[in-house]
């Protein structure tokens, strides 16, 4: 298993070498944009480092269930959100369908979830590839789960 995470860092590094959008200044060319390119921006950035990783044993099913699965950015965020709100933990009695559904319609046309991201990015010295914080960062998670609520 630290094998594995070991690998996932270091593709996460060597996305963000080789990526200008993940650079100091490629931060604040996206934090420029319109909000809609901005997420177009960042979906197609988050499909590239999720196929960059389907092959990982433990992790290539979840990044092929959530963000590969998806149409846009905002539709992968509520994926991912009700999939964390359907866990027997959160006490929930709702079904996955039920709660992607409602979670996407709440989270569909919003602006701040594109801008949540680049600001951890360019915040957040862990955060070493847009995948992560989208996949792995509680915070985020939370704060969407926050707003849907």
């Amino acid at each position: 298993m630290f094998r594995n995470f070991l690998k996932f860092q270091r593709c996460c590094r060597r996305a963000l070498n080789t990526d200008v959008s993940a650079s100091p200044t490629g931060v604040q060319v996206l934090e420029s944009l319109y909000w809609k390119e901005r997420d177009m921006l960042l979906w197609s950035r988050l499909q590239e480092e999720a196929m960059m990783l389907i092959d990982e044993p433990m992790l290539g099913e979840w990044f092929e269930s959530t963000i590969l699965a998806s149409s846009s950015l905002h539709e992968a965020i509520s994926s991912i959100v009700a999939r964390k709100m359907s866990r027997e933990m959160a006490d929930t009695r709702m079904r996955l369908e039920s709660l992607e559904y409602l979670t996407s319609q709440i989270l569909a046309n919003d602006e701040r979830i594109g801008a949540d991201i680049i600001a951890i990015m360019s915040r957040d010295p862990a955060a070493m590839s847009y995948l992560q914080v989208v996949q792995f960062f509680k915070g985020f998670h939370a704060v969407q789960a926050q707003r849907c609520a």
